[in-house]
């Protein structure tokens, strides 16, 4: 199990996620809807905002949930 702590330093919210589980369209909007209301924009794909704890570990996780929710395709 590989921990990410996510942030959003606009609604001040922070949630743990395991970035070893795999990511998909339903578990990004699952993501996003945690960390900020729906009409709320400030966050990226993961509904982060700010610098993250371990920057490298977020960017890597990131970088998935933008391939899902680009493609369409788990990751």
């Amino acid at each position: 199990m590989t921990k990410v702590l996510i942030r959003n330093d606009f609604t001040g919210c922070v949630m743990t996620v395991d970035a070893s589980q795999l990511l998909t369209t339903s578990r990004l909007r699952t993501l996003r809807s945690n960390m900020h209301a729906d009409d709320c924009m400030s966050g990226d794909d993961l509904g982060g905002r700010g610098k993250q704890d371990d920057q490298a570990a977020y960017d890597a996780l990131l970088s998935r949930a933008q391939q899902v929710a680009m493609t369409g395709r788990s990751a």
